[in-house]
């Protein structure tokens, strides 16, 4: 019986498919069978032998079977920087194009990346068949430490950057004072409070080791007191907005007397002289 040009289309893709599945099986077989004759191999080293010959033996395997899957590294993929660029990651890195996949170790890779300063941490994962997935989470920073005629980045957490060009960095609140970086953090939590009000202040002086002077952009020092911080930065912000402070020639707030608030006014005097040279 003559089969239609479309039955014989139909056989011939069939058949075809047939071919490629059993390809497949038979592949799958094979890497099976090998890889359980590589770990019998290993288990008798590691049990004859040391843990060390054990794991050079596993590593040596693992990229002899990564390069017969054809499961070699291409691409290096770095998301998440925004202060660094990604030539540095990639030097970091230092692994070649065609490197076994299976052989590389992520922990490894992982600390070597975070050791470089400008990261908080890393997470690196393969993605077959031939790419390096590495995500940064960097540290921000948050202010410019003022320290024996230098200055220097300060984090979030009120770590040290150690960033050699800060110029980028200009526009950051600037910190005055021995040790201010290691209390730094409870400012920034401070400051948090009220964004749009704390984008006002331009300094923060760190007070015989145990409060802080912020000096706003308008000139006016605030004084806090030792306890019970966040409250009397509350009541500054509420008095500020209230009673409209930058409409007043108001030199200083001071909150360091619990239940007190002292505001000093710029003396008349001065008050004219200014008025005169603005005119």
């Amino acid at each position: 019986m003559r089969l239609s040009k479309a039955q014989d289309a139909k056989a011939k893709n069939y058949k075809s498919r047939r071919t490629k599945a059993n390809a497949w099986k038979i592949a799958l077989m094979l890497d099976v069978l090998v890889i359980s004759l590589l770990s019998v191999t290993g288990f008798y080293l590691w049990h004859k032998g040391t843990f060390a010959s054990f794991a050079r033996y596993m590593g040596h395997q693992q990229s002899i079977v990564s390069q017969a899957m054809g499961l070699t590294l291409q691409h290096i993929y770095v998301d998440g920087l925004h202060h660094i660029k990604p030539q540095t990651i990639h030097k970091i890195i230092n692994t070649p194009k065609g490197s076994p996949l299976l052989s590389l170790s992520l922990k490894d890779i992982q600390s070597e990346i975070e050791h470089f300063y400008w990261v908080d941490h890393a997470t690196i994962e393969r993605q077959f068949p031939h790419t390096l997935h590495v995500h940064i989470t960097e540290r921000t920073p948050m202010a410019v430490w003022q320290h024996q005629q230098k200055l220097i980045l300060v984090d979030k957490k009120g770590d040290i950057i150690p960033e050699p060009n800060i110029d980028a960095y200009a526009d950051l609140l600037m910190l005055v004072g021995e040790d201010a970086p290691k209390h730094a953090s409870e400012l920034f939590s401070l400051l948090s409070i009220d964004p749009t009000f704390s984008a006002m202040v331009h300094s923060a002086i760190w007070v015989s080791n145990r409060r802080w002077n912020i000096r706003l952009t308008n000139g006016i020092e605030v004084k806090l007191p030792e306890a019970n911080v966040e409250e009397s930065w509350r009541r500054l912000i509420d008095i500020y907005y209230h009673q409209k402070l930058d409409k007043h020639p108001v030199t200083s707030v001071d909150l360091r007397i619990p239940g007190k608030l002292y505001i000093r006014i710029r003396p008349k005097t001065q008050q004219i002289q200014n008025a005169e040279e603005a005119g």
